[in-house]
């Protein structure tokens, strides 16, 4: 896999339509995992989650027939798109959704967005890995290692023993981590020549057919009970469809033809910011001094992070 080429000046986006792709993204995940816990509280976790995703895949191909487009790929990019789509659908939101199933097993939200803001430390691995990967500079990895710090320091009142040691969903989480990574890697270097919401259409219908296939084997329906069937799940479905696939994963296709996947994924650190403030303004809990200091330290981060952007394609 080659490193995408850097965009000729005349096609190359404006610093302000980056950042406001990366502030679409951010906002759009930043209630991303409360949404997902609610949502599996009552719904089977895969088919809820395949569900939103491949409806959004159909609602991507149905604006492109509307609008004209054409939407064929060759096989090897229909392959990758497959492959692509199914690691971090599959992989990525399917772990991370029978993480936060109910039960002993499930893990708290709060510890979940912290050991999901390992994707952008495993996309760098996996980077150096990779003959010919992309290397970043002292920034990058300084700007990664506050955020994680920040990320740490905010959430750390939710960070008990007894949270960690719920051994599966723990190794769920860490491993969804570690495929959206892997994922981000396979769609930043095997892309569409045409535009990217084409590639982002497929990924999604084949990743959530994918989803909805596992979910199948595992025995998901039998789980299904319609008289389960919740206002709130409904509206976390309904913003996971418009907000996390629409919006944010959109973007998120867009901004890895632009920048590093390691700068992508530091939406991770962000999430944790956005849940808090939500916590805080919605449900009147406490904004201390380790929840002030952690946003600190993570806007800084994600600043000094990004701020190689343009140096590292």
């Amino acid at each position: 896999m080659s490193a995408p080429s850097p965009d000729p000046p005349e096609n190359r986006p404006s610093t302000a339509l980056i950042l406001l792709a990366f502030g679409a993204v951010y906002l759009a995940y930043g209630f991303n995992y409360f949404a997902v816990r609610e949502g599996v509280k009552t719904l089977p976790p895969l088919l809820f989650a395949g569900a939103h995703i491949t409806l959004a895949g159909l609602v991507l191909f149905g604006y492109l027939i509307v609008s004209r487009q054409s939407f064929r790929m060759n096989r090897a990019t229909l392959l990758w798109a497959a492959i692509g789509g199914c690691v971090i659908f599959v992989g990525g939101t399917g772990m991370l959704a029978l993480a936060e199933r109910p039960g002993p097993e499930g893990v708290d939200s709060g510890v979940a967005a912290v050991l999901r803001a390992t994707t952008p430390l495993w996309v760098i691995v996996l980077e150096w890995l990779r003959p010919r990967g992309e290397r970043f500079g002292m920034r990058t990895y300084l700007g990664l290692a506050i955020a994680v710090g920040g990320v740490v320091l905010l959430l750390s009142h939710r960070l008990t023993p007894e949270n960690f040691l719920k051994d599966t969903g723990v190794l769920l989480v860490f491993l969804s981590a570690l495929a959206w990574a892997l994922g981000t890697l396979i769609i930043r270097y095997h892309r569409h020549g045409g535009p990217s919401i084409v590639a982002t259409a497929h990924q999604m219908l084949l990743g959530g057919f994918a989803m909805l296939v596992t979910g199948v084997l595992l025995g998901e329906v039998e789980q299904f009970n319609k008289q389960e069937l919740t206002s709130q799940a409904l509206l976390a479905f309904v913003y996971l469809l418009i907000f996390h696939s629409l919006v944010a994963f959109v973007a998120i296709n867009w901004l890895l033809g632009h920048v590093s996947a390691a700068l992508v994924t530091t939406y991770d650190y962000v999430t944790p910011i956005m849940a808090v403030l939500a916590g805080w303004f919605f449900l009147d809990e406490p904004l201390g001094f380790n929840s002030i200091a952690g946003m600190a330290l993570i806007l800084a981060g994600v600043a000094l992070a990004l701020s190689t952007s343009g140096q590292h394609r």
